[in-house]
């Protein structure tokens, strides 16, 4: 399940750095690499959901990895702002990873 997990939440990921590609004026096979991505992620997802077998403790893993995935690229490679509320959100968020996997 964590394989398809992880892949899942990497390809959103890829899929939304290609989409802050192209809405900075990039190019449209920006969009189109995002498209693929958020499809391919959407069919990683399957395999993740049979093995779990829980949409909620999976839902939830996926939910969080992602949003982590995504703002470690929003921080890191755009230099998004973050205010320190939303970084103790962020560090909540690896906690309930752990305690849900504890």
């Amino acid at each position: 399940m964590y394989f398809w997990l992880i892949l899942s939440g990497l390809l959103v990921g890829s899929g939304d750095f290609l989409s802050k590609k192209w809405s900075l004026g990039q190019g449209t096979a920006w969009a189109w690499g995002s498209v693929i991505c958020y499809t391919l992620s959407g069919a990683s997802w399957l395999p993740a959901l049979r093995i779990g077998q829980s949409l909620c403790l999976t839902g939830i893993l996926w939910i969080l990895g992602s949003s982590l995935i995504v703002a470690a690229l929003g921080i890191g490679y755009f230099r998004e702002p973050v205010t320190m509320r939303q970084v103790l959100g962020l560090v909540c968020s690896m906690v309930a990873i752990v305690l849900m996997n504890w």
